[in-house]
């Protein structure tokens, strides 16, 4: 019972926290760093729709040998009909001495 309550509450809040109202995205990376702990990614989304949309872009970091290090949502709110956003979003990892490289695996 507990479990099935857990579950319900953690959709509730991925829904209301999380949305993605649509499709139809260009994204690029344009920055992809790390320091100690810390890396940091750039993104430049732009919005092929006619309306107005929050995009839901998910990141994979990657150590310079290709090993998954770990993944990352990101949510672009708002990007007008035709426009494009840039942002920058900075996540905990261990990347090690040898940096990382970042790859978008999709959007929605």
């Amino acid at each position: 019972m507990i479990a099935v309550a857990v579950v319900a509450l953690l959709g509730i809040g991925y829904w209301l926290f999380w949305p993605s109202t649509g499709t139809g995205f260009d994204v690029k990376v344009t920055k992809c760093q790390s320091s100690g702990s810390v890396a940091t990614v750039g993104l430049e989304v732009h919005n092929r729709s006619s309306s107005t949309q929050t995009a839901t872009i998910r990141v994979e970091y990657h150590a310079k040998d290709g090993k998954l290090i770990d993944t990352d949502t990101v949510l672009v709110r708002d990007i007008g009909s035709g426009d494009t956003s840039r942002m920058e979003q900075s996540t905990l990892i261990d990347a090690g001495d040898g940096g990382v490289t970042c790859k978008v695996t999709g959007s929605a």
